[in-house]
């Protein structure tokens, strides 16, 4: 009697699991043997950022990196975007977004704080762009008082780089947001 199945069938399906079974393995041990590394001036460094007056990194935040920046985000929102943005009946609402962390030199960091509203600004292509603040900061680590501010504000009211600080508040909190 002649059997059914193929024998080269029955080759390639088992090479196959063992392939994906292979790959599996080698995802969960790159995961544990080379885990993204612990970023430099983390949650561990809030204290000196609330001594600065910028934002804390939230304790829920989590981390990834992106070339030599470090980003961090809230998991919840940070992916919860790509799905609501909302309608201009129920919008969502205007949420802090985003730190990114850069070490400039053995001395200095540059941190930027990134606030998106809940209207539209811009669309681009399929692309919906909203309406964000973003704080950027330059200090020197040891010095508490060398803090050099600027930001970007791209609403329906007003479009600015390199502006000034107070405003980019005054539009934080008339989205109910503050900053420090």
């Amino acid at each position: 009697m002649k059997s059914s199945a193929n024998p080269r069938k029955k080759s390639t399906l088992i090479l196959g699991i063992i392939l994906i079974f292979l790959g599996i393995c080698c995802a969960l041990l790159t995961t544990d043997f080379f885990p993204q590394p612990v970023p430099k001036y983390g949650k561990e460094f809030n204290l000196e950022r609330s001594k600065r007056g910028i934002p804390v990194i939230p304790e829920n935040w989590d981390y990834f990196y992106s070339a030599d920046i470090v980003k961090w985000s809230d998991p919840d929102s940070y992916w919860k975007l790509d799905e609501d943005w909302g309608t201009r009946e129920d919008p969502r609402p205007p949420i802090y977004y985003q730190k990114q962390v850069v070490i400039v030199d053995e001395n200095t960091l540059k941190e930027t704080d990134a606030y998106l509203g809940s209207d539209i600004y811009e669309v681009k292509g399929d692309v919906a762009i909203p309406e964000r603040v973003i704080i950027v900061c330059i200090y020197h680590i040891d010095d508490v008082k060398d803090l050099s501010c600027s930001a970007e504000v791209y609403t329906h009211e007003i479009t600015f780089t390199n502006g000034s600080v107070n405003t980019a508040k005054d539009i934080l909190k008339k989205w109910g947001l503050s900053y420090p």
